[in-house]
């Protein structure tokens, strides 16, 4: 695979500025702690969980000449 592409880069005379590099990350909110206020003396307490409804990926893009392409943030749509 690296052969060909390097015979087409040269073949086609193509630059840095035409090779491009993207990746994406995904990142979730998670809860890390159990922990609640509550009044002092019961054992038995109550809480609640918020949703964690949250997802957030971010999509980077370059070229191998240098160019950097503004990063894509995207974030869940309704359904």
């Amino acid at each position: 695979l690296f052969n060909t592409l390097a015979k087409l880069v040269i073949e086609l005379k193509l630059d840095g500025s035409r090779v491009f590099n993207m990746d994406e990350t995904a990142f979730q909110k998670q809860l890390k702690s159990k922990k609640v206020v509550a009044a002092k003396g019961p054992s038995n307490v109550w809480s609640t969980e918020p949703t964690a409804n949250f997802h957030l990926t971010i999509v980077a893009c370059g070229t191998a000449a240098g160019f950097v392409v503004s990063p894509a943030f995207i974030l869940a749509g309704k359904t």
